[in-house]
Formats: structure tokens, C-alpha cells, sequence
């Protein structure tokens, strides 16, 4: 599943029972909440979306998302009005992370992209759409050391930040 992580919407959302499993929690016990996660996985998993390819110097769109335990962001390429996958990434965050405040998750999410997407903020231009207002935080001198650190690595690459539209059901 690591391997595939990648190409998979939220993926380290999808994981965390089938880790624990692997690493044989005391007291685990495959459950009803278990077997329902299975069976979502394994009707995602053979149910593949396809990725597309972004054209060389084409505006590539980040949708950001954080959970308490996963954070992860999916690029797009935007064809007219059709979102397009190019790459998803997600992390599991581990020791104090899971107690960030959320905007500092969302600036966590903004770097692991940024690190993991790395060819894709070098050569395309990227926009970051969120209903946060991470852009003036980011640029914000009132800031912790981590969120400091952050914004000089996010300002290697050209990041645009746009409000993020209403996402209709």
C-alpha cells in the first residue's frame, strides 16, 4: 500500500487499521469497523482513477487536507471545467505532530507536498487553493519558528494561494 501511495486519493487515511494490524497492537481484533475498511479499500482499489499528465509549463492546482492523524493533497491539472488528477500525497503524522493547531497542519501539508511533489513545483506554476488563510500567515513575521522555517522553504518555489470554491455536492 505504501508503494501505491501515490497514486491513491488519501491513502494514509485508508491504512491505519491494516498497520496496526501489521504491527499487532495488543488487543487488536479484526472487527466489523476493520472488515468495513477492508471492503471500502478493496472496492477503491479495484475501481482505479485514472492520473493525467500535466503539459510542460501548465498551472497545476493543490487541494490541501488535514485530519487529526493524515494530512494529504491532491495536484490537478484543470482542463475547462474538468479536474484532472495528477498526484496524490498524504502522510501520517506521528508523535507530537497530531496536536498542531490546524492552520500549522495545513503549512505541514503545503511542505510535505512541496517535498514530495518537488519536479512538479519546479517546472509548473502551482496554486494552492484553500479556504484558509494560509498565504498571509505564511508571509506573516508574528509566526512559530516551525511555521518560519516552513515559509522560507514554500517561498523556494512559485506558489500562488487562492480561496478555494465552494465544492458542491
Amino acid at each position: 500500500m505504501v508503494a501505491q501511495s501515490g497514486f491513491l486519493s488519501r491513502g494514509a487515511e485508508r491504512g491505519p487499521p491494516f498497520f496496526k494490524t501489521l504491527r499487532k497492537v495488543k488487543g487488536f481484533s479484526w472487527n466489523k469497523e476493520c472488515q468495513e475498511a477492508f471492503n471500502n479499500l478493496k472496492e477503491y482499489l479495484s475501481k482505479p482513477s485514472l492520473l493525467a499528465k500535466p503539459r510542460t509549463g501548465e498551472k497545476l492546482h493543490v487541494y490541501p487536507s488535514t485530519l487529526e492523524e493524515a494530512v494529504s493533497a491532491m495536484l490537478v491539472r484543470v482542463e475547462g471545467r474538468e479536474h484532472q488528477p495528477v498526484y496524490y500525497v498524504s502522510e501520517v503524522l506521528q508523535g507530537t505532530v497530531p496536536k498542531y493547531p490546524p492552520i500549522e497542519k495545513l503549512a505541514l501539508t503545503l511542505i510535505v507536498a512541496t517535498r514530495k511533489l518537488r519536479p512538479y513545483f519546479q517546472f509548473h506554476q502551482v496554486i494552492v487553493l484553500t479556504n484558509q488563510p494560509l498565504k498571509y500567515i505564511l508571509a506573516s513575521l508574528n509566526v512559530s519558528g516551525r511555521m518560519t522555517k516552513w515559509a522560507a522553504k514554500s517561498i523556494e518555489h512559485s506558489i500562488e494561494f487562492e480561496l478555494r470554491p465552494a465544492i458542491k455536492a
